[in-house]
């Protein structure tokens, strides 16, 4: 339990510099750049969803058996790949689009092995420190220091792009990806043991688990359709910014947007905890979708800047999510269960990217991110679904 404890301290320095990504904010820009296209570049993402897919279960399966420290080490390490070929794809034009999808290739590796995991560890970590009660705080204040690193990110990518070139961006970026891979190596593994500790891990187990709970049906439902279009119209918005602000502006709104995310998780867990997640997540998703409908509709300068606002609700959302979603989930399985979440979150996301690039292409940027905005408006029906549920068995206890 000592032990453990040091991942109190490693968590927020290691989830800091993983998402200290100079990459992210210029990819679309970069990728369409190099090979020409901004159909090839929206490919790339869209093949990153599909890689992921394919990944997410098979690797939360794997973080199962060989446990989450390990599973960090190789997904870190996947995603410092990832960039140096990103990087390598700049100076092999001929071949830029191919190697490029092995960026992409890489990258989902890391996702995948990094995704359901990573919220594994914290529960886990709080679970053998008696702590399990004050998940969402903890989760949430290490979410917020990944949020903070990537709005320090986009606001340096944005200038340093503009004043060097893409190319110099990339390659900084894997200053801090390697001081992850270095600090993945002392995070501590948990060692909680529950009554099911001799439950192997598989899909058969998982799904019938998955059959049989209904609540979790319907949370997992609505963090799948709300993360396979927030994270395509998040894709796309950057092509619309750019018809409306400069590069470096763009830059500045994606700071303010990952400031605002890093608040919402830093405070999710006494928001959460004074509200309930029923009155947080209805009006945390409602928050989002009337800020982004009223950033369409200024369509000027001030869009970037008011749709930032709208992580202000994303935090403290997903944070919510979380905190239900762990609670449903056992200890064997909890990664295979995260990552089978993950799985059709992506499976969806790919399509929608797709979707959303076609609309973009045949009217515009800005319908597309409106006709976009609709699933995640009717999602707010399913949420009235989860907590039917958990009244139910409150009622029942």
């Amino acid at each position: 339990m000592i032990k453990v404890r040091r991942n109190l301290r490693l968590l927020p320095i290691f989830n800091f510099m993983n998402g200290f990504n100079l990459v992210y904010m210029i990819l679309v820009l970069y990728t369409a750049e190099l090979t020409g296209s901004y159909t090839k570049a929206m490919t790339i993402l869209s093949l990153f969803s599909i890689f992921c897919s394919v990944l997410e279960i098979p690797t939360g399966m794997i973080s199962d058996k060989i446990g989450r420290r390990y599973t960090i080490v190789v997904g870190t390490f996947c995603k410092l790949l990832s960039i140096t070929s990103t990087a390598i794809a700049y100076y092999v034009t001929e071949y830029s689009f191919e190697v490029l999808i092995l960026g992409s290739f890489f990258q989902a590796v890391g996702y995948s092995l990094y995704s359901g995991t990573d919220e594994a560890l914290i529960y886990e970590t709080m679970k053998e420190l008696k702590s399990s009660k004050h998940f969402a705080s903890f989760y949430g204040k290490i979410k917020s220091m990944n949020q903070l690193s990537m709005a320090t990110a986009a606001l340096l990518s944005g200038f340093l792009a503009h004043i060097y070139s893409y190319i110099f961006v990339i390659w900084l970026s894997l200053i801090p990806i390697a001081i992850a891979v270095i600090l993945s190596f002392f995070i501590i593994e948990p060692r909680v043991k529950d009554k099911d500790q001799n439950t192997k891990a598989n899909l058969n187990t998982v799904f019938k688990q998955f059959k049989k709970n209904k609540k979790l049906q319907y949370i997992s439902i609505s963090k799948i359709i709300t993360e396979a279009f927030s994270v395509s119209l998040h894709r796309v918005e950057i092509l619309y910014f750019e018809m409306l602000v400069s590069l470096p502006l763009i830059g500045i709104a994606r700071f303010v947007k990952q400031v605002s995310g890093s608040i919402s998780f830093w405070y999710s867990g006494k928001i959460i905890s004074k509200l309930g997640n029923k009155k947080t997540l209805l009006f945390s998703q409602s928050s989002i979708n009337i800020l982004r409908l009223i950033s369409l509709l200024f369509n000027n300068t001030i869009t970037p800047f008011l749709s930032a606002f709208c992580n202000l609700f994303w935090g403290v959302k997903m944070t919510s999510f979380n905190h239900l979603s762990q609670n449903e989930f056992n200890s064997t399985q909890r990664a295979t269960m995260g990552s089978a979440v993950s799985f059709f979150a992506n499976i969806l996301g790919s399509i929608v990217t797709i979707g959303i690039g076609y609309l973009s292409d045949i009217t515009s940027p800005r319908f597309a991110i409106l006709i976009g905005t609709i699933p995640t408006i009717l999602v707010l029906m399913i949420y009235g679904k989860i907590f039917n549920k958990e009244e139910i068995k409150q009622a029942a206890d």
